[in-house]
């Protein structure tokens, strides 16, 4: 059952291709500092690796990495909290199209693209199901007549893969946030801060492949978009055309 309604009739077709331009350099910034905060994650692996195998701790390396990784996470938030509402904005954006273009069997409104990502649980499921009906609903082919039903359209692996990340990134998330409590009060030669800290490597590990899987995904929906909104325009025309060539001609009165 649908959730949320429909957009009203009035509803116009909105360009998402500036969105994704502006998400997609940012995204790229994004992945460029998170790969160096990935570096600088493994150089204080291999400090804490060294210092609990009993050697002894390097406090002006550590302090120079440490810095260092906190100064790009600086640098890091504001860009990822940006891509954020540039993401949200484009799936609005998107999902709202797929309305406007009459596209048949979407099970939500546009306001869920926003819902879905902020109520607990429901967040696991959600941002899936609308970003693989935006695809399915973005395909061309649903500007033919018959069109396929919406269910029939494949999601790609791409989509699959991009969630699994993102649930991962949540759970390795959670598991560096449990480790942060458990080391705050005490400091000592043991191998829960290696662990803890490839667990932060993995967690940018995961996020990279997050980024530039959905990099694709964009880019490929907004594609897809245009060229379906461009067929419907195109099939618009040609039925108006079609509509005034078979129009009677009105005799002139005497």
């Amino acid at each position: 059952m649908p959730l949320g309604g429909r957009w009203p009739l009035t509803a116009v077709y909105k360009p998402v291709d500036p969105i994704a331009r502006w998400f997609l350099r940012l995204q790229l910034i994004s992945g460029g500092v998170l790969l160096i905060q990935t570096v600088f994650s493994f150089l204080c692996v291999k400090i804490y690796y060294e210092y609990a195998l009993g050697q002894e701790f390097d406090n002006h390396t550590y302090y120079i990495v440490d810095k260092t990784y906190q100064n790009l996470g600086y640098i890091m938030w504001p860009i990822w909290g940006v891509s954020i509402a540039l993401m949200m904005w484009w799936m609005f954006r998107g999902y709202g199209n797929l309305h406007a273009m009459r596209v048949p069997g979407l099970q939500f409104a546009a306001k869920w693209v926003v819902i879905g990502w902020l109520i607990p649980l429901v967040n696991f499921v959600v941002p899936y199901r609308i970003m693989s009906e935006l695809y399915r609903g973005s395909d061309p082919k649903l500007a033919a007549d018959p069109a396929p039903p919406l269910n029939t359209i494949k999601v790609p692996w791409t989509i699959k893969l991009w969630w699994a990340c993102v649930l991962l990134d949540m759970l390795l998330g959670e598991l560096s946030r449990y480790y942060e409590r458990q080391l705050a009060s005490s400091w000592g030669a043991n191998w829960e801060y290696v662990t803890s800290t490839l667990v932060i490597v993995a967690g940018n590990i995961v996020a990279l492949g997050e980024l530039f899987l959905l990099i694709g995904i964009t880019q490929q929906i907004t594609a897809r978009l245009a060229a379906g909104y461009q067929l419907r325009e195109e099939k618009s025309r040609l039925s108006e055309t079609a509509a005034l060539q078979t129009e009677p001609v009105q005799p002139l009165s005497p």
